[in-house]
């Protein structure tokens, strides 16, 4: 199960990273170099577990590009891999107020209120994803359900 939600993380990193690209470029004050280089600096810090450097830098990048949804979900990300689920939780809350259709903000959120032992949230969320993005987003669905099932599993009550 670790695996999976492991698994899962990763794979929503890599679409935030698309997205945020192009977040970034429409919508930026730092001129589009300082927001590339910024980027992929955030990004190597990631890989490479420099997890507090990362949130530095993707700090500057919420701040030079007006406070970017995108940048502040792969900043929670960031968070989340740290191990500090408050802050990642506050992350993924402020994206889905700014972008209530973000689907990755409100499964990653699920996945923060697991690793706080908030079973109850967690479920709300994992539920409000399949429901309201479910047909558009079958893989993320199913994550969910699987999610549900754990979540069932781990406080003895069905799914």
């Amino acid at each position: 199960h670790r695996a999976a939600v492991i698994g899962t993380t990763i794979a929503l990193i890599a679409f935030a990273v698309v997205a945020v690209t192009v977040l970034l470029i429409t919508r930026r004050t730092l001129p589009a170099p300082t927001i590339e280089a910024l980027a992929v600096l955030a990004r190597q810090q990631y890989a490479d577990k420099n997890y507090d450097e990362a949130i530095a830098t993707y700090q500057k990048l919420w701040k030079g590009t007006r406070g970017s949804a995108a940048v502040e979900l792969l900043m929670g990300n960031t968070y989340y891999r740290k191990g500090d689920y408050p802050a990642a939780e506050k992350c993924y809350r402020d994206v889905l107020e700014k972008n209530p259709q973000s689907a990755t903000a409100l499964y990653n959120l699920g996945l923060t209120l697991f690793r706080q032992n908030r079973m109850g949230e967690a479920s709300a969320c994992y539920e409000d994803v399949i429901r309201l993005f479910g047909p558009a987003n079958p893989i993320l669905a199913n994550r969910a359900k699987f999610a549900l099932d754990l979540i069932a599993e781990r406080t003895g009550r069905s799914s």
